[in-house]
């Protein structure tokens, strides 16, 4: 006979799904992580996901966005420090969830939900940034330069590359930001 549990308010209980789809999404992977196996571990009823999550890749939007949000609350600490830190800081906080990072990008194509999360993830990033910079960069290179900047920082989480090798590619590519957003300084 089941027995009656006690009311969760559903912010809370909305909480305790996306902790348990978080440790089994980093762990396991998007792929071997099914919505009843997460039920199974989460201790609910399958459908239950259902009440709160359209599908998987919402799901997997809503932990992303939970890590996101952590992630901002905890740059707002370092906003002083030198852009090439901010980078490094970057790298370290989600090389431990890199297999998240790749899901999310092999998601964007399959998925809109996916997707536009993606893109304000990034707008984000890049205008946490670019106030870092002398200058916004120029329009005209705003997308190309940014393009440049995270296809070397998710290079730098996604693959094993040495401690030094990382300094150096933060230290580059904010160079390289700062330099072109001198050179619209210049150009004016």
């Amino acid at each position: 006979m089941a027995r009656n549990r006690r009311p969760v308010p559903k912010e809370q209980k909305r909480d305790e799904l996306l902790a348990a789809a978080a440790q089994l999404l980093v762990l396991d992977g998007y792929e071997a992580t099914s919505m009843s196996r997460l039920a199974q571990y989460a201790g609910v009823a399958p459908n239950t996901l259902y009440w709160y999550f359209r599908d998987k890749d919402e799901l997997l939007v809503a932990v992303a966005d939970r890590y996101f949000q952590a992630l901002l609350h905890e740059h707002a600490s370092l906003a002083d420090r030198p852009l090439a830190e901010q980078f490094r800081w970057l790298i370290e906080r989600l090389r431990p969830v890199k297999h998240l990072v790749a899901t999310v990008h092999n998601r964007v194509a399959v998925s809109e939900s996916v997707r536009e999360w993606h893109t304000g993830f990034h707008r984000s990033f890049e205008d946490l940034f670019e106030r870092q910079l002398a200058n916004p960069l120029a329009a005209e290179h705003r997308t190309a330069e940014f393009a440049a900047a995270t296809f070397v920082l998710e290079g730098a989480i996604t693959h094993s590359i040495d401690e030094a090798t990382t300094d150096q590619l933060c230290k580059i590519t904010a160079d390289r930001l700062h330099r072109a957003a001198e050179t619209k300084m210049n150009a004016t």
